[in-house]
């Protein structure tokens, strides 16, 4: 189970990564030296998470509910306000 989830965060980051690599192609008229970096480093990051977090357990099993209480409402935080700042703009 832990490999599929695994899989499913490299394979949800790729897939925002990509997204926002074509936006920015899209919309400048070069490719910033950020962009480049990100597209280096960011599939190295995920590669080496899909080779490691098999074969080490760096999360104590007692830490675990209380780190996906922080992470949902981190990225729930951060939906939201990315949806206030959208709606700020129109």
């Amino acid at each position: 189970m832990q490999q599929l989830e695994v899989w499913l965060i490299v394979g949800g980051a790729l897939t925002l990564l990509a997204a926002g690599a074509f936006h920015n192609r899209a919309t400048l008229a070069r490719r910033p030296l950020a962009l480049g970096a990100v597209l280096g480093i960011v599939p190295g990051v995920l590669g080496a998470m899909v080779v490691l977090i098999p074969r080490t357990d760096l999360i104590p099993d007692q830490a675990e509910p209380a780190l996906w209480i922080g992470l949902t409402l981190l990225v729930s935080g951060l939906f939201l306000t990315a949806i206030w700042m959208g709606v700020l703009r129109h």
